[in-house]
């Protein structure tokens, strides 16, 4: 029986240690090249940004990534843009996946910086989500979504000169219907009585001693 106690102990601990490493191991979100975020989750307050993936005509070492939270964290943003010598991106793909912790997403909110003549679009795909494109003279966009804790996010450039690229999040600090505590049960003046006087039996039954000596000393001063 001891034994089986020790090996059960050590499977407990094994599991603790095995998600505190896995907790120290993501890194908080900071300004870097894109090859650096490549199968590199991150964390920005409670939201995690991971699933990097990037190919496109600037290398991804020259590319860099920013990250914001703006709102007290009701908006999160990636930002893409070219390195000061890497000149303006023409086409890529760029996906990542934001995991929110205590709120819920419930919008998009995307902006894309168009060189002048630019003929092609930025085509965005969110999964959940909504689907759209921006191009020069339209280089803002976004939509309401389903509130959801995860939304992965694919944008694609063809044919045309980007020198910036912003993804934004918008969350619900506070979503409807979800409950960060348990309700307390509060009892009813009946539940307090009963509690009162199984307490009181309790302390009679417990100390007989003292409920005679107190009987005792009520009768002599009566």
């Amino acid at each position: 029986m001891r034994r089986r106690l020790v090996v059960g102990r050590f499977i407990v601990l094994s599991g603790i240690f095995s998600a505190c490493a896995m907790a120290s191991s993501i890194g908080t979100c900071a300004p870097s090249a894109v090859s650096t975020m490549i199968g590199n989750p991150c964390m920005l307050g409670d939201a995690m940004f991971s699933n990097f993936t990037y190919s496109g005509n600037v290398d991804p070492a020259k590319v860099s990534v920013n990250f914001q939270m703006a709102g007290n964290g009701g908006e999160y943003r990636v930002m893409l843009a070219p390195m000061s010598d890497a000149g303006v991106l023409t086409h890529f793909t760029f996906t990542n996946t934001i995991t929110s912790g205590s709120s819920q997403i419930v919008g998009l909110n995307d902006l894309a910086d168009f060189s002048a003549g630019s003929a092609g679009e930025l085509s965005i795909a969110n999964t959940p989500g909504t689907n759209f494109a921006l191009s020069s003279g339209h280089e803002s966009g976004g939509a309401s979504i389903a509130a959801t804790q995860s939304v992965t996010t694919s944008a694609t450039l063809t044919e045309a000169g980007v020198s910036s690229v912003e993804l934004g999040y918008l969350l619900s600090t506070n979503p409807a219907g979800l409950l960060t505590t348990a309700p307390v049960a509060v009892p009813e003046p009946s539940s307090w009585g009963f509690l009162v006087l199984g307490l009181g039996a309790l302390s009679l039954r417990r100390k007989p001693g003292r409920v005679e000596f107190s009987l005792l000393a009520f009768r002599l001063q009566h």
